[in-house]
């Protein structure tokens, strides 16, 4: 066990790659942030720091291979990273919740736009569930699955959640 937290210590931290992994990503290096990232990883489960360590080196590692085109292998990284992500906090949890619109524009983006839907619905529900529907979160939530909705050609429906989104913040913010 000290000699695990010795590596560890002279490796540094999960954070510590993440950063480094960004700024390689950043400059095009792909090649140094999916290792930087993968690092991380081994670093986050040897601290068992699952979320957010293992899930933020894993969605990097998602944008990695969807830059490079692998767009399956991207979608299963994002997904196995949720998967650890709702075995660490629970699938009704703000941190799950936070996750969801990524993945769901992640779909959009690979030509899946129903499958994006499905988790943005989704996403929307725990959202007021967990936030309550005043929040900010709720708020960001239908503008996004707008968003998503428009890029659709679905316009009516997506003015109609960015009219709930400016209801919202003018009951509880612009007072």
């Amino acid at each position: 066990m000290f000699l695990e937290c010795l590596m560890a210590f002279a490796l540094g931290t999960w954070q510590d790659s993440d950063k480094t992994a960004r700024e390689a990503y950043q400059k095009g290096d792909l090649t140094q942030a999916e290792a930087s990232w993968k690092e991380g990883i081994t670093l986050a489960d040897q601290s068992k720091d699952v979320e957010p360590g293992v899930v933020t080196c894993m969605a990097g590692l998602a944008m990695v291979s969807e830059r490079r085109g692998d767009k399956a292998e991207s979608e299963r990284l994002y997904e196995m990273a949720m998967r650890n992500l709702e075995a660490s906090v629970g699938r009704e949890s703000k941190e799950f919740a936070t996750y969801m619109p990524t993945l769901a524009l992640l779909y959009d983006r690979h030509g899946d736009p129903h499958h994006a839907e499905v988790i943005m619905k989704e996403c929307l529900s725990i959202t007021r569930r967990s936030f309550g529907d005043g929040s900010w979160e709720t708020i960001k939530c239908l503008r996004s699955y707008a968003e998503l909705l428009r890029k659709s050609g679905r316009e009516v429906e997506a003015r109609a959640l960015e009219q709930q989104a400016r209801d919202l913040s003018e009951r509880h913010y612009e007072n």
